[in-house]
């Protein structure tokens, strides 16, 4: 970034660039439309990616009920798993967010496909893509919080204020968690099922920013919390 010219000195000075865009989002569920969970093999939509520079893609995925993601793709391009926080083991307790995420997607407009080799009871997803993202490094260490039996969940993340903190969370309850003062709800994906709500949400960077999720009745809950670096 150049910050000064003196005559014909130029000075530049290293600095990450704030990430503003979300260029285009969809989601799916595998049983949209319903009120019942409803098992599938796969969970496919359609997301157009943005001609700007330094692109990531990342596609968030929650199940309610034991379930494999075996894969994730965009087109013919396979995403890298970055975190799976996961709470309880049975049937109607198990809670699980998968973030998959793909540096320099083709721009334009390709199929996102979840593949499941274990179905879950329910299942919904989430895609975003960004711009201006440091493309060796896109993500600072991801902070996970799972829970059996709370009506909250927190996860702190450090990083600078030029980045943005991603939150994720995938909750066992029949209403939509509040979140935190700091966070802007990004999407609410519709129900994988009547006890599946799923939430993206951003927050501005900072020496120690949380991303918190709040329901009414104790239960299961999985969250993540990432920072996402600037180019």
């Amino acid at each position: 970034i150049l910050t000064g010219v003196t005559g014909s000195t130029f000075t530049f000075a290293l600095t990450h660039a704030n990430i503003t865009s979300v260029v285009d989002s969809g989601t799916a569920v595998a049983n949209a439309g319903t009120a019942n969970a409803l098992s599938a093999s796969t969970m496919t939509w359609n997301h157009v990616v943005g001609s700007g520079s330094n692109r990531i893609l990342i596609v968030g995925v929650a199940c309610g009920g034991p379930g494999v993601i075996s894969g994730v793709t965009y087109g013919a391009a396979s995403l890298t798993l970055l975190s799976n926080p996961t709470s309880g083991t049975g049937l109607t307790t198990n809670r699980q967010y998968q973030v998959w995420y793909l540096v320099n997607p083709a721009s334009g407009s390709a199929t996102v496909t979840v593949s499941f080799s274990t179905v879950a009871a329910s299942e919904a997803g989430v895609s975003l893509d960004y711009l201006s993202v440091w493309q060796s490094a896109p993500f600072g260490t991801p902070v996970t919080a799972q829970t059996t039996s709370a009506t909250t969940l927190s996860a702190l993340v450090t990083t600078t204020a030029t980045n943005i903190i991603l939150g994720f969370s995938s909750i066992r309850s029949t209403t939509i968690a509040t979140y935190g003062g700091s966070q802007t709800q990004v999407c609410t994906p519709p129900f994988g099922g009547t006890n599946c709500p799923d939430q993206v949400t951003t927050a501005a960077g900072g020496t120690a920013v949380s991303s918190s999720f709040t329901w009414s009745v104790a239960d299961n809950g999985a969250i993540a919390a990432v920072a996402l670096v600037g180019a």
